[in-house]
């Protein structure tokens, strides 16, 4: 399990179904053997994503992924840190931008 802490600039809510922040929804992609979760802090305004599962550098993704549906020009910006030494060397954090 690796934890990633996501500072964005775009209220601590656990993860569920519905809003988390300023993200309307979280939940895992594939299937890992241990649940992802994402958390909001409105204190520090950062969300906090922990998740376990394969590499994304084999045959199939596993991770957690938290979303927003835009329309139109925006700007994203993230602050991204692991917290602690995680179990995966190549662990990864990202963001993603598509027009579907």
């Amino acid at each position: 399990m690796a934890t990633v802490t996501v500072m964005l600039s775009l209220g601590l809510t656990a993860h569920g179904q519905g809003p988390i922040g300023q993200f309307q929804d979280s939940g895992d992609v594939g299937a890992p053997a241990l649940a992802g979760t994402t958390a909001y802090n409105p204190v520090t305004q950062s969300y906090g994503l922990s998740a376990g599962g394969t590499n994304i550098w084999a045959n199939r993704d596993e991770f957690q992924f938290t979303w927003r549906k835009l329309s139109g020009d925006f700007i994203l910006q993230a602050q991204i840190a692991f917290v602690g030494a995680g179990v995966e060397p190549h662990r990864k954090a990202g963001l993603i931008s598509r027009s579907t």
